[in-house]
Order: structure tokens, then sequence, then C-alpha cells
């Protein structure tokens, strides 16, 4: 649990990196989204991790972010068209820090296979 404490803190203290690698990522076609700040201090490191992994792993030419906010509650889904795997390895914290703390957050995660591709969908209550 220590180490999942680490990464977290180490995940929040890197803000411009996420939006450097979401320029690399969407290009031209980032939008602007406006959360509380609450909300994008909970899912920051969701995102960034879900978005390097899908950078690092997945083979992917496309990767689309999408947030959706209401009173109740925030989904993040990021897909890519590539490979579509999903690895849980005990040695790594990756997703596995990610659903720690999903859990934390009283949220859920859902990985669906597309045909190519993968779709990670994350729900949090605001």
């Amino acid at each position: 649990m220590e180490k999942v404490r680490r990464e977290t803190l180490s995940l929040r203290s890197s803000a411009p990196d996420l939006t450097e690698l979401a320029k690399q990522v969407c290009g031209p076609r980032l939008g602007q989204v406006e959360l509380q700040v609450e909300v994008v201090e909970s899912v920051f490191p969701i995102v960034l991790e879900l978005l390097r992994n899908a950078v690092r792993h997945s083979g992917a030419s496309l990767i689309n972010l999408k947030t959706f906010s209401s009173d109740a509650l925030t989904v993040i889904e990021i897909s890519d068209n590539g490979n579509g795997s999903v690895e849980l390895k005990d040695d790594r914290f990756g997703l596995i820090g990610v659903r720690e703390i999903v859990s934390e957050l009283s949220g859920q995660i859902e990985f669906i296979s597309l045909a190519p591709g993968l779709l990670i969908r994350v729900s949090i209550p605001s």
C-alpha cells in the first residue's frame, strides 16, 4: 500500500506532464474541459497513468480521451485502436495503482474490448 501512495504522490506532482502528453496524443483536436478542482485532483493520476499505458503498451495510432461531468458523477473514457490487451502484473503498479485510486474514490473501472482496441471507462462520484 505504501508503494501505491508514493506512486500516487509522484503522479500528482506531474501535472505539466499530463498536458504535454495529451498534446502529443491528441494533437490539434485537444479541447477544453472544465472540472472542479477537487475532481481534477482526484482523476489526474488516473488519467495520466491510463494515457501513459495507452502510449507505451497498446501499439495504437489513435487514442481518444473523453470526460463527462455532472453534479453526481465524473466519467473518463480512454479508448484506442491498439492491441486491446490489459496486463495486470504483480510487480508493476500502473493499472493496479489506478484500481486502488478508483476504489478509494468509491468509483468503478471497466475494461471493454473493441475491435480493434480497448475502451477504459472510469466512473467516480463527484
